[in-house]
């Protein structure tokens, strides 16, 4: 059915905080993302007519751009609002509503005497059909229907105990955010029972305890998991990552989390692991080596002793962030660290290592930050170092080094702190180094160094006490 001056329409979607797309032209489908679950339905054809006379088909602002194929319905006349809600209320997303209302009963009850915590809380009305107006909730159609699909309710100054109850039947939703809040309290057995959710972000707020076993079965869809800054004590479930397809990232840091890491090997989209300051034991796992995505991994501040596993870099050609301080490692560095041609970040601080830095370290090109501050490490500093013209920051305090400054440091043309003390180091500070463009802090304290400060040394901050004799103070703009 064609009308001058309307155009056709062909298919129409609810997406992204109750948008109506409107595909107008047979030419130019609608193309659905792979983890989206959007359906035709014809329900609405009427009112979709009626949108398309309502608004005009071109001139029209960004909000009624139906030219383009596009009516936001947030920005419709609330009658009409309310009509696409009214209209399209079935017994789900009714289901979904209920269990929203009974969370906000819970919350409310437990903001009795801050009542402004939840004022926010007052839009959510018995009276409403719908809850896809409500703050913090966003509908789409999901088979056919209009659901609950997205909960964000992060920096709500939300309270007390998350509720028990609910999850389960909020069977569309794949986004449940309630981050910076106040939440306390232990994690509901059910929330692992949300069969569709995709992204789970409970980080900063002070739950106990442990995560239900359940939670292996959630993570057989979902995608990010963010629980970092709680109060979180018990291991980690040893079934945890037996069925991990999924999941991109995985965050649990700051909190005590005891145990051992559990298997891992099968999450292998696995793109960002944190898991720093923790209270966990045992050795590094070898499978981290078989996560081929992996980009940032973070161990730092547990209690892992041994040496840094060479299975773990087996696959090291997409990592760019490697923590590993403060975590009673022993041995040398590994050489197949220096085949991670996409590392930009190297800590492995307030360690046990030891032996030499071999000279394959120039082979990380795009390196800034490499600190290996307060281990055992000794021989001379590699001439290779000098190649690495990306490095900004270098921290190789308390250590064995022996030698010299080598002259290619003249390389290190980003170089803005270079932390060198307490080590063994002797002979001058070359002039290439005091020279240095970008340097704004030296640190050679307590070393075997002597002979004259350069004259054209330009750094902010010179440290050199503890070495035999320097000839000359340093200028007025450096710091003794």
């Amino acid at each position: 059915m064609a009308t001058s001056g309307v155009p056709l329409v062909e298919n129409f979607y609810l997406y992204d905080s109750c948008r109506l797309i409107l595909c107008v032209d047979p030419k130019k489908r609608w193309e659905m993302g792979q983890s989206s679950h959007f359906y035709h339905n014809r329900n609405f054809t009427v009112f979709v007519l009626l949108l398309l006379l309502h608004f005009p088909a071109s001139g029209a602002d960004d909000s009624t751009s139906v030219g383009t194929g596009e009516v936001q319905v947030s920005k419709m006349p609330e009658n009409m609002r309310r009509f696409l809600a009214d209209s399209s209320i079935s017994p789900a997303l009714q289901l979904d509503r209920k269990v929203l209302l009974d969370w906000k009963a819970q919350w409310v009850g437990y903001a009795a005497q801050n009542v402004n915590a939840t004022a926010w809380l007052i839009g959510w009305k018995e009276t409403d059909a719908s809850p896809c107006n409500w703050t913090g909730i966003t509908c789409e159609v999901f088979e056919d229907q209009l659901r609950v699909t997205e909960i964000h309710l992060t920096n709500k100054q939300l309270e007390g105990l998350l509720p028990e109850h609910g999850y389960a039947n909020l069977t569309a939703v794949r986004y449940l955010g309630m981050a910076l809040n106040n939440i306390n309290g232990t994690i509901p057995t059910e929330l692992g029972l949300m069969p569709r959710l995709e992204v789970l972000d409970m980080a900063q707020n002070r739950l106990q305890g442990g995560l239900p076993d359940e939670f292996s079965e959630l993570l057989t869809h979902l995608v990010s998991f963010n629980m970092s800054v709680n109060n979180l004590t018990l291991p980690l479930p040893a079934s945890l990552f037996s069925s991990c397809t999924f999941l991109q990232s995985f965050n649990f840091s700051r909190n005590n989390v005891g145990g051992a890491i559990p298997q891992i090997g099968n999450c292998q989209q696995l793109e960002y692991i944190d898991l720093y300051k923790n209270n966990l034991v045992g050795r590094i796992p070898f499978e981290l080596g078989a996560l081929r995505s992996l980009t940032k991994l973070v161990l730092a501040q547990n209690n892992m002793p041994g040496p840094i596993p060479h299975q773990m870099l087996a696959n090291c050609q997409n990592l760019q962030v490697l923590q590993l301080g403060g975590m009673s490692l022993e041995g040398p560095l590994p050489i197949e660290l220096f085949n991670c041609p996409q590392l930009i970040l190297v800590n492995f601080q307030s360690n046990n290592l030891s032996g030499p830095i071999p000279p394959e370290i120039g082979q990380l090109k795009k390196l800034t930050t490499l600190a290996l501050g307060n281990n055992s490490l000794s021989g001379e500093l590699p001439e290779e170092i000098g190649s690495l013209s990306n490095l900004r920051y270098v921290d190789l305090d308390s250590n064995e080094f022996v030698g010299t400054l080598p002259p290619s440091f003249s390389g290190l043309k980003s170089i803005s702190y270079l932390a060198l003390q307490e080590n063994l180091l002797t002979g001058e500070i070359p002039m290439v180094v005091a020279s240095l463009p970008s340097l704004r802090l030296l640190d050679l304290s307590h070393n075997q160094m002597q002979g004259e400060i350069p004259a054209n040394i330009s750094v902010v901050e010179l440290f050199y006490g503890g070495n035999p004799s320097f000839d000359r103070e340093p200028e007025a703009a450096a710091v003794a």
